[in-house]
């Protein structure tokens, strides 16, 4: 994770996979309504499916940034 911080009414995480090959990033936390890729403006995408607990599974390619914001209950 290379950052968190408030936008609007979401938190936005931002995560980059550090690793040689592909990998799944796990996102999430208590409480999560709802989760939605973004870019780097912050502006929305498409939505992301959220587990039972609230977490976000992100399939990453080696070296790739991405951005999620959750909406928070």
């Amino acid at each position: 994770m290379t950052s968190v911080r408030d936008r609007d009414d979401r938190t936005e995480v931002r995560v980059v996979a550090q690793t040689p090959t592909a990998t799944t990033a796990l996102v999430g936390a208590c409480g999560v309504g709802g989760a939605r890729r973004a870019d780097l403006l912050g502006r929305l995408g498409n939505p992301l499916t959220t587990d039972g607990d609230g977490v976000v599974r992100l399939p990453m390619p080696a070296g790739r940034i991405a951005i999620v914001q959750l909406g928070l209950n």
